[in-house]
């Protein structure tokens, strides 16, 4: 009877493993090889239904069963699927929440039309537990494909401290309607507290996420504008010093030309010029993504401090970047740009090219490199693999995982033979 139960149970568990890899498709883009998908999906069957069938009339194990089944289903997704603790965990939860909704709507139909449910009921009876399961299967199916439409409410969710305030109160309800069904033995009160927290909870799990992810771009925003205001200030000040140093080299140099002393004049006037590259390109000022301009201005610093000859192409305006989070953005052109900083003080001919440009359709964020030999384009992006010895090579594969769930960004690295470039292009789709 037991290994009936557990071939039945099998098989619905495994439609649950299928639910989350389309959940991990919808909400992170997550798209893995066909073998690996069914592997997963027979594991996480076979190993949640052994525990299942294992603690069958045994009420102590029973109370523990769903710890089990979260660490077993966390792990195999980890393995399979995605090495982010927080985006497993957040799947698990979205995917039991929406299983314990659909098994009481599906309980409560069946008790409507006649059948008595209860634990004891569905053990022995396979039947009536294999109709209990395929009602509450095409009841999940569609839960979960209403999400499609309304997945944008579930972006906050990639939030880590978010994400930690939904982890501990789903793991409180968990806890809570396993000792209901414990003490209750799952009985018509038991059903009707349990539905009564059920949306008790997702309410106050909307909000306080709301609240959270609200918080965080304020304070985000207060940082931008902090940032924008500072740079500011310094930009007036260098400007207010610049008209002052100017009529002081104004009027050295009309003393070198009165003196007749043309060379000297002309020395002067270079160093002048000098100084000016120095302060950098006006056409910088074109960004106006507070974020993207303080990342993209400080390692313009830091290059020119290393003697590297910096080209940066402003082409239009750029001022809001929709369908990237600023702070994804910020870490994946500081890869590129210190990546490219660090390659070049390995070369004898030291220029950095920045380029940005922006349409109705796309913003282009072009980043290049002297490079006198042809980095292996396949390997780059791997975890580990670096040019530059052990303990190296994990900027790249960040960038790869941060673009990976990003449908509206993508990133095309390429080697021009004849300048002897190094290309890293990021581009950013701003239509929907």
């Amino acid at each position: 009877m037991k290994l009936v139960f557990f071939a039945v149970d099998a098989v619905f568990v495994m439609f649950s493993a299928y639910i989350i890899l389309y959940l991990y498709r919808l909400l992170y883009f997550k798209q893995q090889q066909l073998k690996k998908n069914i592997l997963f999906i027979i594991l996480f069957g076979s190993l949640n239904s052994l525990i299942h069938t294992i603690s069958l009339h045994n009420n102590i194990l029973n109370s523990f069963r769903p710890i089990m089944m979260l660490i077993i289903s966390v792990f195999l997704m980890l393995v399979f699927i995605d090495k982010n603790v927080i985006n497993a965990l957040i799947i698990f939860i979205i995917e039991t929440l929406a299983l314990s909704i659909v098994n009481l709507i599906a309980t409560l139909l069946l008790r409507t039309l006649g059948y008595e449910i209860s634990i004891a009921n569905l053990d022995k009876n396979i039947p009536l537990y294999a109709a209990v399961n395929i009602v509450t299967n095409i009841f999940l199916f569609l839960l979960v494909k209403l999400l499609s439409p309304i997945k944008h409410i579930f972006s906050s969710f990639k939030n880590r401290k978010s994400a930690q305030v939904i982890i501990f109160f789903t793991l409180l309800m968990i806890i809570t309607l396993v000792s209901l069904n414990f003490i209750l033995n799952f009985n018509a009160t038991y059903l009707t507290i349990s539905l009564l927290v059920l949306v008790i909870y997702c309410a106050s799990l909307i909000l306080v996420t709301k609240y959270s992810y609200q918080l965080e771009l304020w304070k985000l925003e207060r940082d931008q504008q902090n940032f924008y205001n500072q740079t500011l200030e310094n930009y007036l000040q260098n400007q207010k010093q610049f008209k002052h140093d100017w009529n002081n080299n104004a009027t050295v140099l009309l003393a070198y030309l009165k003196a007749n002393k043309v060379d000297d004049a002309i020395n002067y006037l270079q160093e002048m010029i000098d100084i000016c590259d120095e302060a950098g390109p006006s056409n910088i000022f074109d960004i106006k993504n507070i974020a993207l301009f303080g990342i993209i201005t400080s390692k313009y610093n830091l290059a020119r401090k290393k003697g590297i000859t910096v080209d940066i192409k402003v082409l239009n305006t750029i001022e809001e970047i929709k369908n990237i989070k600023i702070s994804d953005l910020s870490r994946i052109i500081g890869i590129f740009l210190d990546n490219a900083i660090e390659a070049l003080e390995h070369e004898a001919d030291k220029i950095l090219k920045i380029k940005l440009s922006r349409d109705d359709k796309f913003i282009n964020i072009l980043i290049g490199n002297t490079c006198s030999s042809a980095p292996d384009l396949d390997k780059i992006c791997e975890s580990g693999y670096s040019t530059k010895g052990p303990g190296r090579g994990e900027g790249l594969n960040i960038v790869k995982n941060l673009i990976e769930k990003n449908k509206y960004v993508l990133n095309n690295t390429y080697y021009n033979e004849d300048e002897k470039m190094f290309y890293q292009e990021l581009i950013i789709k701003v239509y929907h």
